[in-house]
């Protein structure tokens, strides 16, 4: 199985769109997670304590999550890689069976996780709207679901809540970023 979700940073040349990507193998079983530099690690901890603290069943299987770094310019900084997190997480969910969509290909989220499971989403304004619409093209833009919060009505796009997609998971709270 195979899944991308749209993701972007606000880097100090404005907004970048990111692809983040994965699979799941036959392989020895662990997950994988490239291009995120020293931040990879501790996802993958974070990821790993997240789901089992919760007592997740994940089916025993390869999962590899990749960051498109061709997306990035060289100056972004591992502080910026942080609103990836919630993307990576949702992406190892899906493809482990425990989200309730059925595809996150034509979804855009940004955000981070806590491993109190705390997720904290991103704020949208005008400029990163204007910046992504830009990016993606008017006609994949009308397409695009976002998974966010109901207190972030900015998008005219399909609105999936985060709270509503992690329901079923427990002690996870989902918030506004500041």
């Amino acid at each position: 199985m195979e899944a991308r979700i749209h993701s972007f940073i606000n880097g100090p040349r404005g907004i970048s769109l990111i692809s983040v990507f994965g699979y799941t193998t036959k392989g020895i079983p662990g997950i994988e997670i490239h291009g995120m530099n020293k931040t990879a690690k501790v996802l993958r901890e974070k990821i790993i304590y997240l789901t089992k603290i919760r007592e997740l069943s994940v089916p025993k299987r390869r999962y590899v999550i990749c960051l498109d770094i061709n997306d990035l310019c060289k100056d972004e900084n591992l502080r910026d890689l942080k609103s990836l997190e919630l993307p990576a997480i949702l992406l190892y969910w899906y493809l482990a069976g425990l989200i309730p969509i059925s595809k996150l290909d034509d979804c855009l989220c940004q955000g981070y996780i806590n491993t109190r499971g705390e997720v904290y989403q991103s704020r949208y304004d005008e400029e990163t709207i204007k910046a992504i619409k830009d990016q993606l093209g008017i006609k994949a833009f009308k397409q695009l679901k976002v998974i966010g919060s109901d207190q972030n009505p900015s998008f005219d796009s399909f609105q999936i809540q985060t709270s509503d997609l992690l329901e079923h998971i427990p002690k996870i709270t989902c918030f506004l970023d500041r």
